[in-house]
């Protein structure tokens, strides 16, 4: 296991800059995800902390260690693929064994190392194969246990499970994250599917435009994002984010105009202007406005059945929001009806800045 450091990483590819000053402190252990959309810079990120890329600044540290300028080789990371990258010409045992090929360790321990990785994995029975006679999830599986064969202090995804059908992705998933909870290596994974990250994450670095735009738990990503970027990018559907003018009592959105409670201006904080959002289980639909709740008039726009839930869209005028509610409840393309939003699901971010106002 080790810890890494990232101090003020920047890295510029000619005059395009791929990461920003970035900082970010990763535990013993600690399973941590880059999540952020294609060019954002979280791979490059992955390529600097394993020695493929060298910052144009900053420092990259493992247990205090300054490795900056080391070389792959001698960082002692096991990096996955995403395309899984096998040896076609060679058995999963050969596959497997290559990285102590290649440091020519004796054959003993090649023998223990590959069939202790193997069994871990429940691969054993496919040693004699090879990649071509494999399953995507058997590929994938063969791939760690290549990457976890040299034993090393810190573990690389990049988008390992972004080949594999979706319900595979879920079970290979769940396998990873039980195999570095019971090998405890530190491990950094990266990917642009949100719900990937919220299920197997310790902590999540959202990455865009080469920044940090946020670091913490998944609860604390979904639930507390500290800008408009991270509420709108992470969920399934994500957070609605509606522009919203203040006059000192009451709200406007679009042109309808509702009086905000005195919990919400404290919040407020006497700004003119302000990003109202929520998460789309977080809002009602219903013939009245509810007490300690924020409620303005709608019309549904479309239902789309989800088996036991369903995605209402409703619109504000030219504004669309979507809510999430049961299957079980009834609803009508034309209907108006009142959203209505408790005062305590409410994210209220800065107009200008984006960022929240307060982080509960």
């Amino acid at each position: 296991m080790a810890s890494i450091v990232l101090e003020n990483i920047t890295k510029k590819f000619g005059k395009v800059t791929a990461l920003d000053g970035v900082n970010l402190q990763i535990d013993d252990g600690e399973f941590i995800v880059l999540l952020g959309p294609s060019g954002s810079g979280k791979t490059t990120l992955m390529y600097l902390i394993a020695g493929i890329y060298r910052p144009t600044s900053g420092r990259i540290l493992f247990d205090g260690r300054d490795v900056t300028n080391l070389p792959p080789k001698e960082r002692n990371v096991g990096l996955v693929f995403q395309n899984w990258a096998l040896y076609p010409h060679m058995k999963v045992f050969d596959n497997i064994a290559f990285p102590l090929t290649l440091k020519k360790a004796d054959k003993n321990t090649i023998q223990q190392r590959v069939h202790e990785v193997a069994n871990m994995l429940r691969i054993e029975a496919l040693l004699d194969r090879y990649p071509w006679q494999l399953s995507g999830g058997q590929q994938q599986r063969v791939a760690i246990a290549r990457a976890l064969v040299k034993q090393p202090q810190i573990l690389l995804f990049d988008e390992p499970l972004s080949n594999l059908d979706a319900l595979l992705r879920i079970g290979v998933r769940t396998e990873l994250k039980r195999l570095q909870k019971d090998l405890k290596i530190t491990s950094v994974y990266v990917t642009h599917d949100q719900a990937e990250a919220l299920a197997i994450a310790d902590r999540i670095a959202v990455i865009n435009n080469g920044k940090l735009i946020q670091v913490g738990t998944p609860n604390e990503i979904y639930y507390n994002p500290r800008h408009t970027f991270v509420a709108g990018f992470v969920g399934n559907p994500p957070a609605n984010l509606l522009n919203a003018e203040f006059d000192g009592t009451r709200l406007t959105i679009e042109t309808k105009t509702f009086q905000a409670p005195a919990e919400l201006l404290q919040r407020i904080s006497g700004r003119r202007r302000i990003v109202l959002g929520f998460r789309p289980e977080k809002g009602s639909l219903l013939d009245h406005i509810t007490e300690n709740a924020v409620g303005i008039e709608v019309q549904v726009y479309e239902v789309e059945s989800m088996g036991r839930e369903q995605i209402v869209t409703v619109s504000i005028e030219q504004t669309m929001v979507k809510v999430l509610r049961p299957s079980e409840e009834k609803f009508q393309v034309g209907q108006r009806l009142f959203l209505c939003v408790d005062i305590k699901d409410l994210m209220l971010f800065d107009f200008d800045t984006n960022e929240a106002l307060d982080v509960r």
